[in-house]
């Protein structure tokens, strides 16, 4: 039984927090992938599985949350 007194909080409070940070993180982290892409620093063919690996982490997490 939790104490509602306690400031002290569990991972398990905290997993929608952070499966929302690390949800954010991806979207953030394919900012730079796109604009390199756009640039032409990256091909597409470089850019586009680390895109679809990073839209699919933020997507899984973000609905985890």
């Amino acid at each position: 039984m939790a104490n509602a007194g306690s400031t002290h909080s569990t991972v398990r409070d905290d997993a929608p927090l952070l499966a929302f940070a690390l949800g954010l993180l991806c979207l953030l982290a394919m900012v730079p992938v796109t604009l390199g892409a756009l640039a032409g620093y990256l091909t597409l063919g470089a850019a586009v599985p680390v895109l679809a690996v990073g839209a699919g982490a933020a997507v899984l997490s973000l609905v985890v949350a």
